[in-house]
């Protein structure tokens, strides 16, 4: 895994959970309101044919009071593991009860991102808007996808 942290190699999400962690343990300010899914369980949400309120058990309590949801999103395949070359990043901002897409390569993960917006609806005790392109510095080699969205 260390060596996923080297230049010009992909970040993996053992890394990305690893700062999110990292993040919730040392950053002044978090709270229960906000809420950094890590990417076993986006990657779960999105491809699980369950209903998604059947996996209230193994997703972080209290989904549908959250004000601030961030969620990686990868491009790999359902049960494979790091089986994924791109990473971008979705924000339910409940202020807004939108949802945000951040992409560092314009839009290669919208259709990820948009399947795991709807699966989270229902979680998050909203329904389905629209998902919204955000604004996000483009990466200028193939290998900086994890690091724009997730750790600016």
């Amino acid at each position: 895994d260390l060596d996923t942290i080297k230049e010009n190699h992909w970040l993996n999400d053992t890394i990305i959970e690893f700062y999110m962690e990292y993040k919730e343990r040392t950053e002044a300010g978090f709270t229960d309101a906000i809420l950094l899914l890590r990417p076993a369980m986006v990657q779960l949400l999105t491809h699980s044919s369950e209903d998604p309120n059947l996996l209230k058990t193994v997703l972080p309590p209290n989904l549908d009071t959250r004000e601030v949801v961030f969620a990686p999103i990868n491009d790999g395949s359902p049960g494979k593991a790091y089986d994924g070359s791109h990473w971008s990043l979705v924000v339910f901002f409940r202020p807004t009860k939108r949802y945000y897409y951040y992409d560092s390569m314009g839009t290669g993960n919208f259709r990820a991102a948009r399947k795991t917006a709807r699966k989270l609806a229902p979680l998050l005790g909203e329904q389905a808007s629209d998902l919204l392109i955000a604004e996000t510095p483009q990466q200028g080699n193939g290998a900086d996808c994890g690091g724009k969205p997730h750790l600016s």
